[in-house]
């Protein structure tokens, strides 16, 4: 286990963002948790995240990158925690430095009812939501965080490929899929050759792609495009069509459409 500290945590922010330099990447949207910070830093939740966020504006602003943070809750989470964690965005300087927020991990824990408030208050911030759930066959996760949530992008959601009712609402509803193909080969939840975001897009959903946990399934942003041709046999059509919705549902345009 890491004995994280904040010269450990600072280094490696700083590896995160020479690694989408060295990618290429000039505008990137990074997911953190802090759970796993906190037993070894001696300050408010509070006064780490706005460290937390500082360092990362310092090193992409040094390098000519972009960078907005989404804040990474998790299902399994201890629930007293999620909700401190949650409420640094009554924060106003925090707030403003934050995209969004999301849910992520073991889907099995999900639990609307208990997420219900707190994205009320992360949409009254007029903050991007978002949450993983649709990877497992759980579609009701997915109509429940669209519902109750009102979700402005859901992180997998495959679950509902083939529903196209909820197809139309979603896409009627300016709702975006954040489909990561190499993470779902890895848990086995779709399998090469197979995807299901081929009859998602068939379907009417409006698809983003993401990386998931490129770390841990070693991937990027470039071998998940290639992906798509290669595994799932889209069109370049298509695949413009995908990166039009990249940039149409960043955390940018989102957030100012929710500014309007």
């Amino acid at each position: 286990n890491i004995q994280w500290n904040l010269d450990n945590i600072s280094l490696t922010i700083q590896d995160v963002v020479w690694g989408l330099k060295k990618e290429g990447i000039v505008y990137a949207e990074v997911k953190f948790s802090i759970n796993k910070y906190l037993k070894f830093i001696d300050t408010s939740i509070e006064e780490f995240v706005l460290w937390f966020i500082n360092e990362f504006e310092t090193h992409s602003s040094n390098i000519g990158i972009t960078v907005d943070l989404i804040l990474s809750l998790k299902h399994d989470m201890d629930k007293s925690l999620q909700l401190k964690i949650s409420n640094i965005i009554n924060n106003n300087l925090i707030a403003e430095c934050i995209a969004g927020i999301d849910i992520v991990g073991d889907e099995n824990y999900f639990d609307v009812d208990f997420y219900k408030p707190i994205y009320e208050r992360w949409h009254d911030a007029k903050r991007v939501c978002m949450a993983h759930v649709g990877e497992i066959n759980k579609p009701k996760h997915v109509i429940d965080a669209i519902n109750i949530l009102n979700l402005d992008r859901v992180c997998h959601g495959i679950a509902v490929a083939n529903n196209k009712e909820l197809a139309k609402i979603t896409s009627d509803k300016l709702i975006s899929f954040d489909v990561c193909l190499t993470s779902n080969f890895c848990t086995g939840v779709a399998k090469q050759g197979e995807h299901p975001v081929k009859k998602m897009i068939k379907n009417g959903f409006l698809v983003n792609i993401g990386t998931d946990d490129p770390i841990i399934v070693d991937t990027n942003i470039d071998a998940e495009y290639k992906s798509l041709k290669s595994e799932v046999g889209l069109t370049n059509a298509d695949i413009e069509k995908i990166k039009n919705n990249a940039y149409n549902f960043s955390a940018q345009e989102i957030i100012k459409r929710k500014m309007r």
